[in-house]
């Protein structure tokens, strides 16, 4: 059985459109992905009645559908570089002002999808790839929050290299720690309190710095500690309780 990966991601758009009197709008954000696997999503192109109606359904006398495209842009977020940018193939759909189209996240990283008219973008919409973590039947998976369904709930995360990190806020205190490549073996771990962590990865060790602000301000503390990693592959991971929740931060 072929092992995928759940992403964690963030997508907001709607953006002010560049031509006067279109409006756009993504209806199916998907609340969780795989990694390779492909998602068909549709968006809704409108045009503004003048007649003092509601915002009508797409019409082809002010807007041709042929001159619509679709492209993908990926950039890498630690020296804001363009990695690379595809066209997205946009379909008519049944309904009016309906379009279709289908995209399979590969990796983690920002991605910006734009709608242009005549090469003039009328919408865009940004996507934060936050991190990718092994499937489990434990968990629930919404955008960037993890919710513990039962008792125990461990998730590995996706080591993207060696100085992999992420950021993640919990409400209660939960442990963090380090697992084999197939999260069956446990090794050591750390509670961690309230607050934002931040989990890397540097020299064999997998580190934990933890922001606690415990009543306001003037009460932030600072915890760090430390975890030995055997030279082997592994996972950090994160235990929850059951009907715990995490948050993954993106850190831009």
């Amino acid at each position: 059985m072929s092992v995928s990966n759940y992403v964690l991601y963030e997508a907001y758009g709607n953006a002010t459109a560049a031509l006067d009197n279109i409006e756009v709008h993504w209806i199916n954000k998907p609340s969780v992905l795989l990694l390779n696997k492909s998602y068909t999503c549709f968006i809704d192109v409108y045009i503004p009645s003048t007649e003092g109606l509601p915002v009508s359904n797409f019409c082809p006398k002010l807007l041709l559908p042929n001159l619509l495209r679709l492209s993908m842009t990926h950039h890498n977020t630690s020296v804001d570089t363009l990695q690379y940018s595809e066209e997205l193939v946009l379909k008519e759909t049944s309904r009016l002002g309906r379009f279709a189209f289908s995209f399979a996240p590969t990796t983690v990283g920002r991605f910006n999808i734009n709608l242009s008219y005549q090469q003039v973008t009328v919408w865009s919409c940004q996507m934060h790839i936050i991190d990718s973590w092994f499937p489990s039947d434990k968990a629930e998976i919404n955008g960037p929050l993890l919710h513990a369904k039962t008792q125990g709930s461990f998730f590995g995360q996706r080591v993207l290299d060696n100085r992999a990190f992420f950021i993640v806020s919990v409400a209660e205190p939960c442990y963090i720690g380090v697992a084999d490549s197939g999260n069956r073996t446990k090794t050591w771990s750390a509670q961690v309190n309230p607050g934002f962590t931040k989990v890397e990865i540097v020299d064999k060790q997998l580190n934990l710095l933890t922001i606690s602000h415990l009543g306001g301000p003037s009460s932030e503390t600072i915890d760090t500690k430390t975890i030995r990693v055997e030279p082997k592959q592994f996972s950090p991971y994160i235990k929850l309780r059951q009907g715990q929740e995490a948050r993954f931060i993106n850190i831009e």
